[in-house]
């Protein structure tokens, strides 16, 4: 009983340490653990790694065949903690496992503080499903939007990267340090069973003395005005992007959008002859799940068939009027249109 108290105490320190200020300006950054420190925990799912009476490692039976671990911060720093450094995208996720592997998942976990109060942990992305290899550290290609922002109206939201186990008797692919109740030492949020779509869960263990073997790489959402001058440099990535080459098929653009925020994209996207605005070359209505990419087929307008007359090529912006977090905004990139 002594053991579990201590880990229900654990869990509640250990949420409330997550919802911490993002660095502002991100642009590309890796995130998460340092992949040097060995794959020594043997325990999986099945097993819960609280606290003895005494201050040690102690293992209780969890009853449950999946868990999602994320990594929070502790006395000893933030350092090692997948948490998104602005508006962002995850691009890429590499986990360090040990000799047994089995299917595994990277979650987005998202926590908000507001005047109703702290509330962790929502389930807001996952990735596909994936087998990393054993002995290794697998690079696993991602595609997952990811929040950080302070509105007035809203509060605070900020999403991090769990590493979740889908099978029994897999061990967790995590560092064991020992010592789980030095607060100096990092530590994880556990969830058992794992976090599924839909989920808000406050039932999170904190569990010291470990950490998730995962990193990221992830890259920060360019603002209106930077999309066309560095999205193609990698630095940044446009907050509705078009992906691969815009062209026209007869009277009709061919093209296909990505939602790269954290929140759904709907509204409006027009083809237009400047930022923001100007001549309307054709139009379409959007709705996208946050990663989630579409193709369009929007018919030209008469202007944007007049502005094509004779041309192989047309510069122009991709405006997109979208409702986000209940304000009405503007995302725009350059795009070159092709016949």
């Amino acid at each position: 009983m002594r053991a579990r108290a201590l880990a229900g105490t654990l869990g509640l320190a250990a949420a409330a340490a997550l919802l911490g200020a993002a660095p502002a300006g991100a642009q590309q950054r890796t995130i998460g653990a340092d992949l040097n420190r060995p794959a020594s925990a043997t325990y999986g799912c099945e097993t819960l790694p609280t606290i003895s009476a005494f201050g040690g490692r102690a293992f209780l039976p969890s009853r449950v065949a999946t868990c999602t671990y994320l990594a929070t911060t502790r006395l000893g720093g933030s350092t090692e903690v997948p948490q998104a450094p602005g508006p962002s995208v995850a691009i890429r996720a590499r986990v360090k496992a040990g000799p047994v592997v089995g299917p595994m998942q990277v979650t987005v976990l998202r926590a908000t503080r507001s005047s109703a109060g702290f509330a962790c942990c929502f389930h807001a992305g996952e990735s596909a499903v994936f087998t990393p290899a054993p002995n290794a550290v697998t690079t696993v290609p991602l595609r997952l939007p990811m929040r950080s922002d302070l509105d007035p109206a809203f509060g605070e939201t900020v999403d991090y990267l769990g590493l979740t186990v889908l099978a029994p008797g897999v061990p967790v692919p995590a560092h064991e340090i020992g010592n789980p109740g030095d607060l100096a030492n990092p530590g994880v949020l556990a969830f058992f069973p794992h976090v599924r779509p839909g989920d808000t869960r406050a039932d999170g263990s904190g569990l010291g003395g470990i950490v998730p073997l995962l990193q990221a790489d992830v890259i920060g959402l360019c603002g209106a005005a930077r999309a066309a001058r560095v999205a193609q440099a990698g630095a940044c990535l446009p907050g509705l992007q078009a992906l691969g080459r815009v062209r026209v098929r007869g009277g009709s653009l061919a093209l296909e959008l990505r939602c790269n925020v954290g929140v759904p994209c709907a509204g409006t996207v027009r083809l237009q002859s400047a930022r923001g605005g100007g001549r309307t070359l054709a139009s379409a209505r959007v709705s996208l799940a946050p990663g989630a990419s579409v193709r369009l087929a929007p018919r030209l307008t008469a202007r944007g068939r007049a502005a094509l007359r004779g041309r192989a090529t047309l510069r122009a912006w991709l405006n997109a009027s979208l409702v986000l977090l209940g304000r009405r905004t503007v995302l725009a990139e350059r795009v070159t249109v092709r016949r």
